[in-house]
């Protein structure tokens, strides 16, 4: 058997995690800035029954001035090659969420043995609790 070589950011036989990110997320206002509802999917490539934890971040901006950031800490587990729904709140921890565009980013954070760095980010909607 071969054994397995360096390939970009990980080993040729590491299993990759692929993501999406729904282009659109609900903002729910409290007295703490605000958090975000954010939905996305994520795809092991191999099974390797483990535990995979994930960051996702969203910062939010205006022209000269920040809205709101915030993260959050999840996890998927690479017990299948199916797709999995990834679902979680993203609270402000700098200032606050509104209505408005955001970009939203979802990266493996500390992956364990076999399993390839990975990440995606894209822009997103933020659409108030209750709006359109």
């Amino acid at each position: 058997m071969r054994s397995p070589r360096p390939s970009g950011r990980g080993f040729l036989f590491d299993s990759r995690i692929t993501f999406t990110i729904n282009p659109q997320a609900v903002v729910y206002p409290d007295n703490a800035g605000g958090k975000i509802n954010v939905f996305g999917t994520a795809t092991c490539s191999r099974v390797t029954n483990q535990v995979v934890p994930l960051y996702v971040r969203a910062e939010q901006k205006q022209p000269g001035q920040q809205l709101g950031a915030g993260a959050a800490l999840t996890s998927v587990a690479c017990i299948t090659t199916n797709v999995q729904g990834v679902a979680l709140w993203v609270s402000a921890f700098a200032d606050y969420f509104d209505g408005g565009k955001a970009i939203v980013s979802i990266e493996v954070n500390n992956p364990p043995s076999g399993v390839a760095l990975s990440s995606a980010s894209r822009p997103v909607r933020l659409v108030p609790y209750g709006g359109r």
